[in-house]
């Protein structure tokens, strides 16, 4: 039986535009995959300036950042929300997907049915001792963990979806180069500093070298426990992969590449021995890791968070503290298990499929 084609309206956050080769910016990926696997129906958007997509795209306002705090004011933030509010009451959808926080004391008021999924921790989200009216908001966690968090907080969870990664995108590749990756964005609570640490412990008896890619999220942390460790800085080359392939190669060594968009970290997940996830957070979600095992690369990784309902003894390690165990565990594994895992798992079309089911749920 054919299914009715429904009107659905996205929002996004006002941080970034969503565009093809997106840097930094995991929701913005996500928005742009379900966008692309939901193309049977009619699909519009509420993003900021900027934002290109195949779908009917309404603009808010010019993207704000996300490190920059000073230009996110209440008066811009709230401008976004009016915008978003007007473009529903035009295009009136179906069902409103919003991926934006700063709807959910609006939601009672959208005029078709709607959810919310919560791309955030619960840190950053809204105090529900302060704002209990919104509890009964179709909330969505992207983890069981997540879920289990916000639950435990007086929140009352809708469902688990989780993201899903673009597999004919994110490409399998079965050989390796010989060498650790670390990429997101540079802080604290995503471990760079204890990626060195890993990689100083097992760099002459494995010689990989380490390679560190991602934005500065974190000045002072990347001046003090980074910058002083780089071997080989490629920030300003295009194609990483081959700036790492034609440096000097002297003993092994750790290599920046700066920020990375989709073009160029595909290559870095590809040809990486071990994806490097020594988090200190609880990580509601963690699609860096879904991305490494799409191109057959295993993950080893703090276990913590949601990293755990990914990541099999099949498809890499979770470890407390004795990482060089894991990466030489993980060394042996099969590229091609680690591909399974997300074609069968964590799939664009998996997830864009449980969020139709949703739709349609909500909508009855």
């Amino acid at each position: 039986k054919k299914k009715k084609k429904m009107k659905i309206l996205h929002i996004a956050p006002p941080f970034f535009p969503i565009i093809e080769a997106q840097g930094y910016g995991g929701i913005e990926r996500v928005i742009s995959d379900l966008i692309k696997e939901q193309n049977l129906h009619e699909i519009h958007i509420a993003a900021p300036k900027g934002t290109i997509l195949k779908a009917n795209v309404h603009e808010t306002i010019s993207p704000l950042g996300f490190f920059d705090r000073k230009e996110r004011t209440d008066y811009t933030v709230l401008e976004h929300v009016r915008k978003t509010l007007e473009i529903s009451n035009k295009i009136k959808p179906d069902v409103i997907h919003c991926h934006d926080d700063y709807l959910l004391p609006f939601m009672d008021i959208l005029k078709a049915p709607s959810l919310l999924t919560l791309h955030s921790p619960y840190e950053d989200f809204w105090d529900f001792l302060k704002y209990d009216v919104y509890k009964d908001q179709k909330l969505v966690a992207i983890s069981k963990r997540q879920k289990e968090i916000y639950e435990k907080n007086g929140f009352k969870i809708f469902d688990v979806v989780y993201h899903g990664v673009d597999i004919n995108k994110y490409t399998f590749n079965e050989k390796r180069m010989n060498y650790l990756l670390s990429l997101s964005c540079i802080r604290q609570e995503k471990g760079q500093d204890k990626a060195i640490e890993i990689f100083d412990t097992l760099k002459y008896e494995l010689a990989l070298d380490l390679i560190i890619a991602g934005n500065i999220g974190d000045e002072a942390f990347f001046k003090e426990k980074i910058a002083p460790r780089i071997d080989v800085d490629i920030s300003n080359a295009d194609d990483k992969i081959k700036a790492y392939m034609e440096r000097k190669r002297n003993a092994p060594s750790i290599i920046y590449t700066g920020e990375v968009n989709d073009k160029q970290k595909i290559p870095l997940f590809q040809n990486a021995s071990i994806f490097l996830m020594p988090v200190t957070w609880e990580e509601p979600f963690g699609l860096v890791a879904v991305e490494s095992m799409s191109c057959g690369t295993p993950v080893v990784a703090a276990s913590i968070g949601a990293l755990p309902e990914m990541i099999t003894d099949k498809t890499g390690s979770l470890i407390s503290n004795d990482f060089k165990s894991a990466i030489l565990y993980s060394l042996n594994l099969s590229r091609e298990d680690c591909r399974k895992h997300i074609e069968n798992n964590f799939s664009t079309k998996k997830m864009a499929s449980n969020y139709l089911e949703l739709y349609s749920k909500i909508i009855r």
